[in-house]
């Protein structure tokens, strides 16, 4: 007669349970992983480029762009354009960016912008002028570019894990 000897099964079924829910505890640590270096790598963003916004004086549109780039030093360093007034490259006396807060000033016209990163990538804040404060949102025109690259979409996400079972211990 032949006989099959089931507790070997059971213990491979336990193994394999056992498989699996390090193999969950595993995604779920790249998952969190992929989520901090995203964090990570959106806060080190290097913000050159053109940001263009509009102001609204009294019903007529303000055309201004601010054009930034990054210094040797790692500092920023910037030009306004206004394009409705025939102005370009007007020299910024600072540019400065921490904590998602963008500050360009231009002393010689009484000139400040100070703006906030939104979730959307743009600058939102105030222009401040000889004591008058406007609204101005800052697009910066390659924007739709750099949220596409710096977007994570759970449709996008992929990794994959490989391993040997028995080396390596999740607990």
């Amino acid at each position: 007669m032949f006989r099959v000897n089931t507790s070997k099964f059971s213990n491979m079924k336990k193994s394999t349970n056992q498989t699996i829910k390090k193999i969950h505890k595993m995604k779920k640590l790249m998952i969190s992983f992929v989520l901090v270096m995203s964090f990570l790598f959106v806060n080190g963003q290097n913000i050159s480029g053109k940001w263009n916004g509009s102001l609204n004086l009294r019903g007529k549109q303000l055309k201004i762009a601010f054009n930034i780039s990054k210094t040797l030093n790692g500092d920023y360093k910037s030009t306004m354009d206004s394009p409705n007034q025939n102005v370009y490259r007007m020299a910024t006396t600072t540019t400065t960016l921490k904590d998602s807060i963008l500050t360009i000033q231009i002393e010689k016209a009484g000139i400040e912008f100070v703006g906030t990163m939104n979730a959307a990538g743009k600058f939102v804040g105030v222009l401040k002028q000889s004591g008058e404060l406007f609204p101005l949102e800052l697009q910066d025109s390659k924007a739709s570019k750099r949220i596409a690259t710096n977007s994570i979409e759970p449709d996008n996400l992929c990794f994959s894990v490989m391993f040997k079972p028995g080396n390596f211990d999740i607990n």
